[in-house]
């Protein structure tokens, strides 16, 4: 994105909850992405998404709440492995949608969650982040055959980020804009 910067004002707050490499390599993305990640609604088609998601600026509404989920969860699941991972998971969440749009086309692209991950392991976050955006959308993730070789610690990150992501896209998740 030409004016990274942007993005990194408008995740300021989640960009400081994340480990220092992790921080500076989401950055680094940002500085890549494509400004259709600030500007596009989070779902193309108007489908899987809340009102608010499916408006200008719709998947950056969307990026803020599953992060946000994914701070409760860890939070209130007690879970020694959510804890341990937490920057993982955090990290995951900031960028489980960051290669839905490509510029070239005005709808999401399916296999979004493994160019993601290919794009987690480009620029060095590693094979746990990676893994876990490859199959946050779940049984509908396009390597979903590839599910059952990870181990179980694994699967249950795997499944955090799923559930935050479905409970962001329920239509009873808004937040509170100007028609």
């Amino acid at each position: 994105m030409e004016d990274y910067q942007v993005l990194v004002n408008e995740f300021k707050v989640e960009l400081a909850l994340l480990k220092e490499d992790h921080r500076n390599k989401v950055i680094e993305i940002f500085k890549s992405v494509h400004e259709d990640f600030y500007y596009k609604p989070a779902s193309s088609t108007g489908k899987y998404h809340n009102r608010e998601d499916n408006l200008r600026h719709g998947l950056v509404y969307h990026t803020h709440r599953v992060f946000h989920y994914m701070v409760s969860t860890i939070r209130a699941a007690e879970n020694p492995l959510f804890k341990e991972y937490r920057s993982e998971l955090l990290t995951a969440a900031l960028l489980h949608d960051i290669a839905k749009y490509d510029g070239k086309s005005p709808h999401t692209k399916k296999n979004h969650d493994s160019l993601g991950a290919d794009i987690a392991l480009q620029y060095g976050l590693g094979e746990t982040i990676a893994t876990i955006i490859r199959f946050h959308s779940g049984k509908w993730s396009t390597d979903y055959s590839r599910f059952d070789g990870i181990s179980n610690e694994l699967k249950a990150l795997c499944w955090a980020l799923h559930i935050c992501d479905m409970h962001a896209s329920c239509s009873y998740n808004t937040m509170i804009i100007e028609d």
